[in-house]
């Protein structure tokens, strides 16, 4: 952070986005996104990007991330848009709802707006956006040593499919479950060697025991936390179950909460209640998504 605060005559609710990008926080995108949903307007957004010119010496680091912001949403014209459009449907009702129908409901219009930005609002509806997230995340997957051509992987929550096309290539076989029929057409569109399957959100009963082995999912939980923590705790042991000896469930965002120190006690006490170690417990370092990294595994 920085010693002072060049950004400090900012309203609140616009500053912290755009100060975190200044400093290296926040990739652009996010405080894109930050910025859409915080907005009264596209004009209070646009005005504030231009504000903000000048607010750093133009040979800082800092003052590269805010220009590699206004470029980014002069390049993305179709944005404040799509995201409105995504947080209109989601609604307060949505963000607050403990059913899962209802959630099935959303994703489902969501996926007729905007599959990108209803699966990432920080893709801001790009697909490019959404598929260089992607691509990071399943680089990391590798260096955890979670793909191999005899393995197979099960992910919670697939959407509109992003990570089963690149996956099938390093995998013998990748499922993907949702709750959303709409999301899963998508799916079948993205990626169709994989194999889809409409889940209840509530367990993993269509898969027998020890027999994946990775289970991941990416900015799921949120969902499933909100259902309430039995249905959370629930997918614990689910996956547990459908593990082999030595196999890894990832969990890439574990609330919305903005509590990082509340999800990383909930998910080291639903580890320690149903068996799993604790191979990394919070934390992110990625480049294109703020999201935060949970990985465990089966003894």
């Amino acid at each position: 952070m920085l010693p002072h605060d060049p950004l400090a005559a900012l309203p609140g609710h616009l500053r912290a986005p755009l100060l975190g990008c200044a400093c290296g926080e926040r990739p652009p995108n996010i405080a894109l996104m930050q910025l859409v949903q915080a907005a009264s307007g596209r004009g209070e957004l646009e005005a504030t990007l231009q504000q903000v010119t000048g607010a750093f010496a133009a040979d800082t680091a800092e003052a590269g991330r805010l220009d590699a912001a206004r470029r980014l949403w002069a390049e993305t014209p179709q944005a404040w848009e799509t995201l409105r459009s995504v947080l209109e449907v989601v609604g307060a009702e949505g963000l607050t709802s403990r059913s899962i129908d209802r959630w099935s409901a959303i994703f489902d219009r969501l996926a007729a707006i905007s599959p990108a930005a209803g699966v990432a609002l920080y893709s801001l509806g790009r697909s490019d956006l959404l598929n260089a997230a992607t691509i990071e995340i399943v680089e990391r997957m590798r260096e955890w040593g979670c793909l191999g051509p005899e393995r197979i992987l099960l992910e919670i929550g697939c959407g509109s499919g992003r990570f089963l096309s690149p996956l099938a290539r390093e995998a013998r076989l990748v499922v993907g479950t949702d709750i959303s029929l709409g999301m899963l057409q998508e799916a079948r569109r993205a990626a169709p060697s994989a194999a889809l399957l409409h889940g209840s959100g509530r367990d993993l009963a269509a898969f027998r025991d020890t027999s994946i082995d990775t289970v991941y999912a990416v900015d799921v939980f949120p969902y499933l936390v909100m259902a309430g923590e039995e249905v959370a705790l629930a997918h614990f042991t689910e996956a547990f179950r459908v593990l082999r000896p030595g196999g890894q469930f990832l969990v890439l965002n574990y609330s919305y909460r903005g509590d990082p120190a509340q999800d990383c006690a909930d998910i080291g006490r639903h580890a320690d209640a149903v068996g799993f170690a604790i191979l990394q417990l919070g934390g992110g370092g990625l480049r294109h998504w703020d999201g935060q990294i949970f990985r465990l595994q089966k003894p």
